[in-house]
């Protein structure tokens, strides 16, 4: 049974596959299966080294580069690894690729709003992705605040006060 479903997922991997020797992604081990992977076959693998690329830039002082960096990143984003509500969703591995998703929209906008004010709209929309999946980080809202009046859209900055203020307050108890 266990071969039969490899079998599956090599014809998912590799249709165009007419033997399993010539696997190049789910190749025997001596311990079991192996799935290999790399930045050009793992949208995953590919958005952390964009990060990492982004965050290099920006320790060397090159704040545009970065947000581009981080912006390519973002767009590779699909959105949770896992089903929500499932079991496997609560998984570490799969909450820690959620938070990364998270911490790179805080970097990117950061990034954005310094040095990439072209980019204002499309960090914004992912700091709205964000922010559906994390309701109350207020950095994220913070952030939201901060890409609406450096557009000049004050009235939708303070309406983004106001929602979350209010959101805190009846939610959390917190004025």
């Amino acid at each position: 049974m266990v071969h039969r479903h490899i079998g599956a997922l090599r014809r998912t991997l590799e249709p165009e596959l007419r033997s399993r020797t010539h696997a190049a992604h789910l190749v025997r081990a001596a311990d079991g299966y192996r799935l290999l992977v790399d930045t050009s076959t793992s949208d995953l693998l590919h958005f952390r080294d964009l990060r990492a690329q982004a965050q290099l830039a920006l320790r060397g002082g090159g704040p545009a580069q970065a947000a581009q960096d981080f912006m390519a990143a973002l767009r590779l984003w699909r959105g949770p690894a896992v089903a929500a509500g499932t079991h496997v969703a609560r998984h570490p591995v799969f909450t820690s690729v959620g938070h990364e998703f998270v911490a790179t929209v805080k970097e990117a906008a950061d990034a954005v709003l310094t040095a990439a004010p072209a980019l204002t709209e499309e960090v914004l929309t992912m700091l709205r992705r964000a922010v559906e999946c994390h309701p109350f980080d207020e950095a994220l809202h913070c952030r939201i605040i901060a890409a609406l009046a450096a557009s000049g859209r004050q009235a939708a900055a303070l309406e983004q006060f106001e929602s979350i203020r209010r959101g805190l307050a009846e939610e959390l108890g917190v004025e």
